[in-house]
């Protein structure tokens, strides 16, 4: 993975062209391991599995909803790793197992119902695949327990929390009473101004997410990209392999001076911040939340053509009237649907180092997962139904203690990332809360 951002490229009309480089300050962080607690007899239970081939952070996310295990990956790079799945009744430690073979990775319990996932001891690999370039052995006690110490360098580090890949609760009835989920889904996609739809990653060319961190810590900075990678997984999003980018196209910026660094970025492109007039750019720029996103989006047309969303005049006339203009034509004759949809091509995510100290880099790594994953509204108040972007809004002081992504929001990125976006807004609204309801209904 780069260290440093050196193009951030996007899209103009249906060619992409470079951004800028940018050059942001850094601060450091620390980590501590635990001591591991015991009981085997967790690994022992029985339990019915029905986990399909898939990348090993998403399996390792049913894993811990049908065992009822928390999971703790000490590695972060096991989200480029791949499982042939597992399916039947079995003990949990016979299925995690199972899960992890060929991929050199073991296990060990670190808590009464937490297992971490780390490189396994030479002798239990024998016969086994290769491990994968790019694993890493976890440290000698696999417990991962990560809370930023400080935004400044030399800071001694404070106590920890603990970072899982693990399946939230179900939301409870009263967390899904009245306009609980339309309310969710109206604070966590906001439409484009273009098309006045939702949007999403894999809409035309783009080949998929692509993240790069910078300001925590190298292995930090990996975590988050990674743990990026492993929501996107697990709810269907399109990913490039790591190492293999065609381009970067989703910055996590962690800085000291969060403006100032955004300010940079403006300075060299005001694409970045997404369809804006230029007397909007100085609104556009202010830092309102902790961690914040800005979207650059695409329409994509019926005929495959594709232009990024921008606020320019009409095209000078050239042939005739129905050439004009930037946006791809879509299909008359339905009220339903045009066959216009908006996609997500571009996302910068800066985060306020001085507001992240003492919290756990999991809920931190998920609520970046979660903006990097659709276009959200940057809510001032809670919602009924519980998301990790409640953690550090006004008000919200029981979701506060969030350690990481929830029901809902799992629920509702998997939901946006299977619904035909090529409707109009109200009907992508409703298919994506049925979707959502069917899931927990599920549960």
């Amino acid at each position: 993975m780069e260290s440093s951002l050196a193009r951030v490229p996007t899209m103009a009309r249906a060619s992409r062209e470079g951004f800028p480089g940018i050059v942001l300050a850094a601060f450091t962080a620390a980590a501590l391991w635990s001591e591991p607690a015991r009981a085997d007899d967790v690994l022992d239970w029985t339990v019915a599995f029905d986990i399909l081939p898939s990348p090993l952070a998403s399996a390792l996310i049913e894993f811990s909803s049908q065992s009822g295990l928390q999971v703790a990956a000490a590695d972060a790079d096991v989200s480029h790793l791949k499982t042939s799945g597992v399916n039947g009744t079995f003990p949990i430690r016979v299925a995690l197992k199972t899960l992890l073979q060929g991929t050199g990775l073991g296990y060990s319990l670190v808590g009464e119902k937490t297992v971490a996932i780390r490189t396994a001891p030479a002798e239990s690999v024998l016969g086994a695949l290769p491990v994968p370039s790019g694993a890493r052995a976890a440290p000698e006690t696999p417990h991962q327990d990560l809370r930023l110490a400080s935004a400044t360098q030399g800071t001694q580090p404070q106590p920890l929390s603990e970072v899982t890949v693990t399946a939230p609760r179900p939301p409870t009835p009263e967390e899904l009473a009245g306009n609980a989920v339309p309310d969710f889904i109206h604070r966590h996609a906001a439409p484009t101004v273009v098309t006045e739809q939702l949007a999403r990653w894999g809409i035309g060319r783009d080949p998929g997410i692509c993240p790069l961190t910078t300001g925590f810590s190298p292995s930090f900075n990996d975590f988050v990209s990674a743990r990026i990678l492993a929501v996107a997984a697990a709810v269907g999003a399109p990913t490039q392999p790591t190492g293999r980018c065609s381009r970067h196209n989703v910055y996590v910026v962690f800085a000291t001076e969060p403006a100032k660094a955004l300010d940079g970025m403006v300075k060299q492109d005001s694409r970045v911040l997404g369809f804006h007039y230029p007397q909007q750019a100085r609104s556009l720029e202010r830092i309102t939340h902790p961690i914040q996103g800005w979207y650059v989006t695409t329409t994509h047309g019926a005929y495959g053509d594709e232009s990024i969303d921008e606020a320019e005049p009409l095209l000078p006339l050239e042939t005739s009237i129905l050439d004009q203009g930037k946006v791809p034509a879509g299909l008359p004759g339905s009220r339903l649907s045009s066959s216009i949809s908006s996609g997500i091509i571009n996302v910068i995510i800066v985060a306020d180092a001085n507001k992240m100290v003492g919290r756990p880099i999991g809920a931190i790594a998920d609520y970046v997962a979660v903006l990097a994953l659709t276009q959200a509204f940057a809510s001032e108040r809670c919602g009924t139904l519980p998301s990790i972007l409640d953690m550090m809004t006004p008000n919200c002081n029981d979701r506060d203690k969030l350690t990481g992504i929830t029901a809902g929001a799992l629920a509702f990125l998997r939901a946006l990332y299977k619904t035909d976006l090529e409707t109009v807004l109200p009907i992508e609204r409703s298919d994506i809360h049925n979707s959502m309801m069917r899931q927990f209904d599920r549960r």
